[in-house]
């Protein structure tokens, strides 16, 4: 059906609902006969029929499964889409089905998510044979899965289109939003893309409603930008995808078709112009999306562009640990299409997609390959912890892609701006003997006292940042301006001397740049650094005693401010502040304790924490330490004021 024939009757379609509940724990029918294994690279597809007006049954969408050679196949479109929470149990039962859809004579339970994409897509495009991973593969056969999983990328890249199914806006926007957000799009994106970098004009920019920026706000906050997958179905389409944003009524169709569509090449391209006038990401509060806007367009080469420094795969499955999916082997499977993924020297994958792999053995696996083939020791710079699983058995020098409670890494890519274990050795390959790394290194400090930080976005907090530490007697919480009086109060009440001197503004500014995990000298400016600060201690004080509405926002005082305040949730999210036994400043994973480690190991640009217990010494992650984070321990073991050694992690 082509799109220009059935415009009179698409308002029918205007309010998809969930045509049939399912049972909580209803299992998935069988309408799977096994793939041939004779024909290779075979795959289904699915034939739809639009629904007819009324009630169901009749209103209920048809399809079936053809099964068709990759190669072979005829025309289709690729539906990208959110699966949704807890969609899809591996015994086959489908906890979150409340729709279904008629799959091969048989009633088959699917998500409001996918129910609103088939239907969606069904009715944008005159290809009605469509590829949806939740019908097209049988879940619950592992080694399907796995088979499929292993070409999936290519599944993509032979679609005709990609559809990004979005879902809908929020039920307080208007409809006209929509419309206001593609001509936003369509309207940016060529001044963009003909001058990449350059910001828009202001001129430009004023001629655009309220209302387009408060739909680009919303779009931006769909769970489709968290969901692991998606970064290779937009990666690997052959043309831009086009996204499919809320359902079109006749009141959005003109006579070129539904003109509220816009690509999402388009989209991300003005996402990333935007993002560069900081007062429109402080006024409509946009997100960062950062793997979105550096890697989406990469899959066709070995890095991201615009990048100094080249990236890996263990950038790419770091940079989308954030991000969500149900099976959390699918950090390192989604990405095996990416032309980074590790392959022998015959071009066969090292990684193959094997869902009865348990996770940590996975994990282990391309923790190995990163240290021993990738990037050597800054593949230590991503492990994070919890209490369990240091007690897990397995490596604590293993990262654990399913731990993501920090949000940004100290060790930064490209820039890297720091070397506090003295420059790389290229090829320097670590010494592995089962499950025990040795590192050379030194002891530097160790921990006194740790204080977590809650320190929620500025656009979501009534407040500013307070700091509790979890092994005081009492845990209580102290407000910013608290904290600081404690600090400067360091040499007296058993509180060690600032190890940064003791002039009060060059302590404040070493827990400014600190806070924020910034860098030192040129072009980092530490009097920028305590500017802001000092700006966000005013803020917070006038929080704590006014209404939020009271805050002049757009003042010099609340700017410098806020974005101190930004700067400083970004670095702290999954992390606590601490002050060592002889009194430095540094930033430490939340589950430091005092008397944790502080060490510095060769090759390695950024410090680390480890702990000593009776049978192992363990890595527990990545820490930022001022005054460490040049090369300045290296220099005290030159001098004879520390003692390199041989640290054995397990």
């Amino acid at each position: 059906m082509d799109i220009d024939t059935h415009h009179d009757s698409i308002d029918q379609y205007s309010s998809p609902r969930p045509l049939i509940q399912a049972h909580s724990s209803q299992k998935q029918p069988n309408i799977y006969q096994p793939l041939p294994p004779h024909l290779g690279r075979v795959i289904r597809l699915i034939a739809v029929s639009l629904p007819l007006p009324g009630p169901p049954p009749s209103s209920i969408l048809t399809a079936h499964l053809e099964v068709h050679p990759l190669d072979s196949a005829p025309s289709y479109n690729a539906i990208s889409y959110v699966w949704g929470s807890s969609d899809y149990h591996l015994n086959g039962s489908f906890p979150g089905a409340s729709a279904a859809i008629r799959c091969n004579d048989a009633l088959f339970p699917v998500t409001p998510n996918l129910h609103w994409a088939l239907l969606r897509a069904a009715i944008t495009s005159s290809k009605l044979y469509l590829w949806a991973d939740a019908i097209c593969i049988n879940q619950s056969d592992l080694s399907e899965r796995g088979s499929q999983v292993s070409f999936m990328g290519d599944i993509y890249a032979r679609a005709e289109r990609v559809l990004v199914c979005m879902g809908d806006p929020p039920a307080t926007s208007p409809p006209i939003s929509i419309l206001a957000l593609s001509r936003l799009i369509n309207t940016l994106a060529p001044l963009v893309n003909a001058n990449p970098g350059a910001q828009v004009p202001s001129e430009v920019l004023d001629t655009i409603p309220l209302r387009a920026w408060q739909a680009l706000s919303e779009i931006l906050k769909c769970s489709w930008f968290q969901r692991v997958w998606v970064l290779q179905e937009v990666g690997m389409a052959s043309e831009q995808p086009v996204v499919l944003y809320g359902f079109p009524s006749s009141f959005h169709v003109g006579k070129n078709g539904l003109n509220h569509e816009f690509g999402y090449g388009d989209l991300m391209a003005v996402v990333e112009s935007v993002k560069r006038r900081k007062e429109l990401v402080i006024w409509y509060g946009f997100g960062s999306l950062r793997i979105h806007g550096e890697w989406a367009g990469s899959w066709g080469h070995d890095s991201p562009t615009g990048t100094e420094k080249k990236m890996t795969f263990y950038d790419l499955i770091d940079h989308a640990s954030l991000l969500s999916c149900q099976d959390p082997r699918d950090r390192i499977y989604a990405f095996l299409g990416h032309p980074l993924a590790p392959r022998h020297a015959d071009g066969s994958p090292k990684i193959k997609p094997d869902y009865t792999k348990p996770v940590n053995e996975l994990y282990l696996q391309v923790s190995k390959i990163c240290l021993e083939e990738i990037v050597g020791l800054r593949a230590l710079v991503t492990v994070e912890h919890t209490p369990q699983s240091l007690q897990d058995g397995f490596p604590s020098w293993m990262t654990r892609w399913h731990i993501a409670g920090i949000w940004n890494n100290i060790s930064r890519l490209p820039e890297q701006i720091f070397s506090a274990g003295g420059p790389d050795e290229p090829g320097y390959k670590p010494i592995i003997d089962g499950n025990a790394l040795y590192l050379e290194g030194v002891l530097v400090d160790k921990l006194w006292r740790c204080f977590t930080v809650y320190s929620p976005l500025p656009d979501s907090s009534v407040t500013g940042p307070s700091f509790s530490d979890p092994w005081s007697d009492d845990g209580a919480s102290v407000d910013l301006g608290q904290l600081l009086m404690f600090l400067t109060a360091s040499g007296n009440h058993g509180i060690p001397p600032c190890a940064y001197g003791s002039d009060v503004n060059t302590g404040l500014m070493a827990f400014a740049m600190t806070i924020c995990a910034a860098g030192s000298g040129e072009p980092v400016d530490g009097a920028v650094y305590l500017e802001g600060l000092l700006r966000l201690v005013a803020i917070d004080s006038f929080l704590r005693t006014n209404a939020r509405s009271a805050l002049n926002a757009a003042s010099d005082e609340a700017v410098g401010g806020v974005a101190f305040w930004r700067e400083l949730s970004s670095a702290c999210a999954g992390r606590s502040f601490a002050m060592t036994e002889r009194g430095r400043y540094c930033l430490v994973p939340q589950i430091a304790r005092p008397g944790d480690q502080i060490c510095v190991v060769r090759r390695l640009d950024v410090p680390v924490l480890m702990r000593a217990e009776a049978t192992r010494r363990a890595l527990l992650g990545e820490i930022y330490v001022y005054g460490l984070m040049h090369g300045e321990a290296l220099g005290m073991v030159q001098r004879g004021e520390l003692a390199g050694e041989v640290f054995v992690v397990t």
